[in-house]
């Protein structure tokens, strides 16, 4: 630093200061009403004060308003006997109104608390041994609280835990300056927190003091204190989500409130079944096609069979490499049964009539427009089904799967009386509409492709109107159906455009069972 001097008379600097004076009295004078901010010589901590303190506060029982906006405050007076990490930390996202929280952690000494314990501890045993003496038998509550302080003092001595003292308060305010809203938002928060096991308690006095615990300053002046040991001082805190993130997952997006991965194996479950909803054009197709493309990546085993009757998924099925299955030139039998490996038959072809006789419930309800099967009939196709595959050897070692000519030819043989015998002339009116010839055809014979790809593509651009075509959607779910049954694996089938499925009675139950049997 370079340093100037120079000489100046006595007098001129004295008449100099004066000068200066003088006006830096004007200068205070004419800004006096002007914030300290403005004045070089302001004292810093009224600088800061007039930066940070709200304008206009307003204080009532239970109430305190801020420039305007009302806000409640409260104190956890009970905290829940059992929590998960940061279940504080869920209040703070997707909520309707504003939520302030601060927290006064400080430590206590340990030894400070072991001599209390051992104060608690002399008592209770002088109380156990007076109600043994006396012959009382209800002492297990004093047993147990015994052990409880016996674990928790050792804890303590081995220094495994710390001890705090923790005290937590919240501050509601609503997104508009409105009383009764602030009053709702309250309302929700706290019933929000006594779900919990929580229990809050509303500040209804010393609002300026509960007001300030809320500034930097950070200072407690309530003193709402609990004694809590490092574990229960953790789980309080407010920035820490609980993330999903299984280790044999797939990505499915990120956490709206940390950004954190939502890492999910679907299959982890006890049900892995999803439906992806949302307007028109808001991406489910695209989200579906991540899933399944990170599936493909992320297990080399897993198996895909995507239903498409719109055409969507082609560019997925292109890239990965995908089997396809014309749709309308492929032979696939709806009666195609597998007998998984340590299932019984019986219990298979259970199963199998059940969507069997759903298919059918198809074709007569949509396929001969509103005729459906009357119970007679119903009772009847399915002992005419049951009959075709008994004779076909199911059950045995070896066994070939029957076809719906085969039903047909069964129906006269299962009619017991005149009733039935109708019933069975009905019914094989109407299944004519399966000859071989007819454009049902492709149902009523062997099935001539075979599943060998990870992916199935299942390809309906030969078909016109399919989602004019309740059968042909249900045929080929009951006929995709039958090889997941058989199949052992992780396997995902892909139902595009479900709402054309869902509008139909039969193709409804066949799902919902499905879905519940998967």
């Amino acid at each position: 630093m370079r340093t100037i001097s120079a000489t100046v008379n006595d007098n001129t600097q004295a008449a100099r200061r004066d000068v200066a004076i003088r006006k830096k009295d004007k200068r205070v004078k004419k800004r006096s009403l002007l914030p300290k901010l403005l004045d070089r010589d302001g004292h810093r901590e009224e600088v800061d004060r007039s930066i940070i303190a709200p304008e206009l506060i307003e204080v009532e029982k239970g109430l305190i308003t801020v420039n305007g906006n009302p806000i409640v405050l409260s104190y956890v007076s009970v905290y829940p006997a059992k929590v998960y990490k940061g279940w504080i930390a869920d209040e703070f996202a997707w909520k309707p109104f504003r939520l302030d929280f601060t927290q006064f952690i400080e430590p206590v000494s340990g030894e400070r608390v072991i001599t209390e314990l051992n104060r608690k501890i002399t008592s209770l045993e002088g109380k156990l041994a007076e109600m043994r003496r006396k012959g009382r038998i209800d002492t297990q509550h004093i047993e147990q609280e015994l052990e409880y302080l016996y674990r928790y003092r050792e804890e303590l001595t081995a220094r495994r835990i710390r001890l705090f003292t923790l005290s937590t308060y919240f501050a509601v305010s609503p997104l508009k300056n409105d009383r009764e809203a602030a009053e709702d938002a309250h309302a929700e928060f706290m019933q929000k927190m006594k779900s919990k096991g929580a229990q809050p308690k509303r500040i209804r006095y010393r609002m300026l003091d509960a007001f300030k615990c809320f500034l930097p300053e950070g200072k407690d002046l309530l003193r709402r204190r609990i004694l809590v040991d490092s574990d229960a001082a953790a789980s309080c805190f407010p920035f820490v989500f609980p993330t999903i993130m299984h280790p044999t997952g797939v990505l499915y997006g990120f956490d709206a409130a940390t950004r954190a991965p939502v890492i999910i194996d679907r299959f982890s479950f006890a049900g892995h079944n999803e439906i992806i909803v949302g307007k028109i054009g808001s991406g489910k197709s695209f989200f579906v096609k991540l899933e399944m493309l990170r599936w493909f990546i992320n297990d080399p085993k897993i198996k895909i069979f995507l239903v498409d009757p719109l055409g969507g998924f082609t560019d997925l099925a292109e890239v990965l490499g995908a089997q396809r299955i014309v749709v309308g030139k492929a032979t696939m039998n709806p009666l195609d049964i597998i007998i998984p490996e340590g299932k019984k038959p019986v219990d298979v072809l259970r199963e199998k009539l059940m969507a069997l006789m759903e298919f059918f419930s198809t074709f007569f309800e949509e396929e001969e427009v509103g005729n459906p099967m009357d119970k007679t009939e119903s009772g009847v196709l399915r002992k005419a089904i049951q009959k075709a595959y008994e004779e076909k050897g199911f059950g045995g070692s070896e066994f070939e799967t029957p076809i719906i000519d085969d039903v047909i030819a069964k129906l006269d043989d299962v009619a017991e009386n005149q009733e039935e015998q109708s019933a069975a002339a009905r019914l094989k009116s109407s299944l004519q509409a399966f000859s071989q010839k007819s454009e049902l055809g492709m149902f009523n014979g062997r099935t001539n492709v075979d599943i060998y790809g990870r992916i199935v593509y299942f390809d309906f651009s030969e078909v016109e109107g399919v989602v004019r075509s309740p059968l042909l959607l249900h045929a080929v779910l009951t006929w995709i159906d039958s090889r997941v049954r058989g199949e052992s694996g992780r396997k995902i089938v892909v139902i595009d455009e479900a709402h054309y499925f869902m509008r139909y009675k039969p193709i409804r139950a066949f799902l919902e069972r499905s879905v519940r049997h998967s």
